[in-house]
């Protein structure tokens, strides 16, 4: 087996690695903390669905049922299965910001 040196020098991360100087990344979230969720969710320009397209409307809390399978499907379609899927406030903010360093800043 080889030792944790060997398996360094075999990285493609070794010496080419340069983090990009446009971005601060030791800024933090902190002009966001404030905002509401709804303010939040207009930022993104979804302030009228609250929910982000692609992701699943609903969750199963027990597991039971697997959302990416074609026969649990229809338990998802039913308003009275599960519970409605939603995204915590912190959940929000670091989708905020990346979008915010996605198209701010291009990287």
């Amino acid at each position: 087996m080889a030792n944790a040196e060997e398996d360094d020098e075999d990285s493609p991360l070794d010496s080419d690695v340069s983090i990009p100087t446009a971005v601060n990344w030791e800024e933090g979230t902190e002009d966001l903390n404030k905002k509401t969720m709804d303010e939040l969710w207009s930022m993104l320009g979804l302030g009228e669905i609250k929910a982000i397209p692609g992701f699943n409307s609903r969750i199963d809390p027990d597991g039971a049922h697997n959302p990416w399978d074609k026969t649990d499907k229809q338990w998802f379609d039913d308003p009275k299965n599960g519970k409605e899927f939603e995204l915590r406030s912190h959940q929000l903010v670091g989708i905020v910001r990346m979008a915010q360093m996605a198209f701010i800043t291009g990287k």
